[in-house]
């Protein structure tokens, strides 16, 4: 999975999921893991870093943009 690839998931899961995206993209890196599939679990794990930065960089409710 390439970093496009890790983005688009991550910015979907965030479209669809609001803040409990995070919680969903963990709970099936450990899922994967739990099914030794150590590879998906781990792409899954980048996506959650991507959610955590795509999330990081949103501006919150009370905040302007320049």
């Amino acid at each position: 999975m390439d970093e496009g690839d890790i983005l688009r998931i991550a910015a979907y899961l965030l479209a669809e999921h609001g803040e409990k995206a995070i919680i969903v993209a963990r709970e099936r890196a450990k899922a994967l893991l739990r099914l030794g599939d150590g590879d998906a679990s781990e792409s899954w794990l980048k996506i959650v870093a991507a959610i955590e930065e795509l999330s990081r960089d949103a501006p919150g409710p009370d905040e302007l943009l320049h």
